[in-house]
């Protein structure tokens, strides 16, 4: 039975070696909050847009362009 779950681990390693997750950073919850309050400035500073307001324009911008068609 062993065996199994080594084989299982040996594939499972296998599976996640093409996306590099095992050499990814790993962030504390202060380094994450700290993200979070950088991209809220960020958001009403009017540097960048949400999420909502992207897919908002992606939308509007997808209604203009099959209007055209």
């Amino acid at each position: 039975m062993a065996k199994d779950v080594t084989y299982k681990k040996e594939v499972y390693s296998d599976l996640l070696t093409p996306y590099n997750l095992q050499s990814m950073k790993h962030y504390t919850m202060e380094e994450i909050n700290a993200r979070i309050d950088e991209a809220e400035r960020q958001i009403a500073e009017g540097l960048t847009i949400d999420s909502e307001d992207m897919f908002r324009e992606l939308e509007e911008e997808q209604e203009r362009t099959n209007s055209f068609q």
